[in-house]
């Protein structure tokens, strides 16, 4: 935890009341970055009775910002949205541009998080305009959230470029969580994009020096977390199992590929994992997908299944989840071609008893269009926002 050792210091060597309050601040936001919420909260905590009825904007900011931190590790996307942009604001008023800066990185990545692409590009260009070179804590954040997008929007080159920064400026700040981070999000993105190729098409299509890369990235990211006792990166290595599983199916390996979910869905998802719902979906239908491949009977765990009882179909409470207009939408339609294919295979007349095949259909397609009706807003967006990387090259290079 090299940077809570950093504020460490620096809080134990400050002596101005208000500015060693700030640094305790900054400490819990690190804190819950880490995965230790419960001492962020008592921090915080202990911090608003101290300096209760005092007029202290930047650390009423700071303070702001841990919130929509904490918020944010419990999924509540839309209420730490608002945590951040309520930080940001308050941080402008204070001229606390460091921390202005950082909760604007945040605040972009909520956007990001909830599809508001319009949001997202102007507060990334925005917070990009009053950066500094030395904000490394915020610039891996930005760069990191900007090449997210444009993989989203199908601008692979572009995204290599911000992932690049991202790295570097993750190395720069010495932050073993931020580097986590960027080494999932980049293998990841790379698996995501492969599985919209594999959707579209067939294994075929998929370039072997494509899934050499992403099998390398996938590797790297999954050694790295495994090394660190970060609660908050250990949260993340059940998508990175479930990215092995894909890069399995997609080098023709369903076995292999069940070999890695059925433990994964029999020990159960953490309640910490990020975005848990989404990913609990993607591994049954996976899992579903690889079994009618082999026509191998499904075991059934899900959300309301017990322990080893056997299913003819995914859980009832994820399809609701696929087929509702909840999960992210470039994973919906991708999910609904892999389950609307796993239902052939089977020759199951429907998916759910309330769901007939006709349905799934139209819900496919109209995902599909949805998908595509975003990407061309994401694209519009990051046009217009001007977010090509050499814009930006003299802030990262410096």
């Amino acid at each position: 935890m090299q940077a809570l050792e950093r504020l460490q210091a620096a809080w134990q060597a400050e002596t101005h009341l208000g500015r060693k309050a700030c640094l305790q601040a900054q400490k819990a936001s690190v804190q819950v970055l880490w995965g230790d919420e419960a001492v962020a909260r008592a921090a915080t905590a202990e911090l608003r009775q101290t300096f209760a009825g005092r007029e202290f904007p930047r650390l009423s900011a700071t303070l702001c910002l841990v919130d929509g931190l904490l918020l944010d590790r419990q999924g509540r996307l839309d209420q730490a949205r608002d945590r951040f942009h309520r930080a940001r604001q308050l941080a402008e008023v204070a001229e606390a541009c460091p921390v202005a800066v950082l909760s604007g990185a945040w605040l972009a990545q909520q956007y990001s998080r909830l599809e508001q692409w319009s949001l997202c590009a102007k507060t990334l260009a925005d917070v990009l305009a009053t950066a500094q070179p030395h904000q490394s804590d915020a610039l891996w954040r930005i760069a990191l959230t900007t090449a997210n997008a444009c993989m989203r929007a199908g601008w692979s080159g572009m995204a290599h470029t911000w992932y690049r920064r991202a790295r570097a400026q993750a190395t720069r700040c010495d932050d073993g969580v931020a580097m986590g981070q960027v080494l999932h999000d980049v293998a990841i993105a790379q698996v995501e994009r492969l599985r919209r190729v594999f959707a579209l098409s067939s294994p075929a299509t998929l370039c072997a020096q494509d899934l050499q890369a992403a099998q390398t990235l996938t590797n790297a990211a999954c050694n790295y977390l495994a090394l660190s006792n970060s609660p908050a990166l250990r949260a993340l290595r059940p998508r990175l199992q479930w990215a092995r599983a894909c890069l399995h199916v997609w080098q023709g390996e369903p076995a292999l590929a069940l070999q890695v979910l059925e433990p994964l869905m029999r020990a159960g998802l953490p309640t910490d994992v990020p975005s848990r719902l989404d990913l609990l979906t993607q591994c049954q239908v996976d899992r579903w997908w690889c079994a009618t491949s082999l026509s191998a009977p499904v075991l059934g765990q899900g959300m309301g299944q017990g322990m080893g009882q056997r299913t003819d179909e995914p859980d009832p409470e994820v399809l609701k989840h696929l087929l509702s207009p909840a999960m992210p939408v470039h994973l919906r339609w991708v999910m609904l071609e892999t389950a609307c294919d796993a239902e052939r295979r089977s020759g199951y007349d429907s998916l759910a008893r309330e769901q007939p095949r006709s349905e799934l259909a139209k819900a496919r397609r109209q995902a599909m269009s949805d998908w595509r009706l975003s990407a061309q807003q994401l694209r519009v967006a990051l046009n217009a926002n001007r977010l090509e990387p050499d814009r930006w090259e003299k802030l990262y290079e410096s």
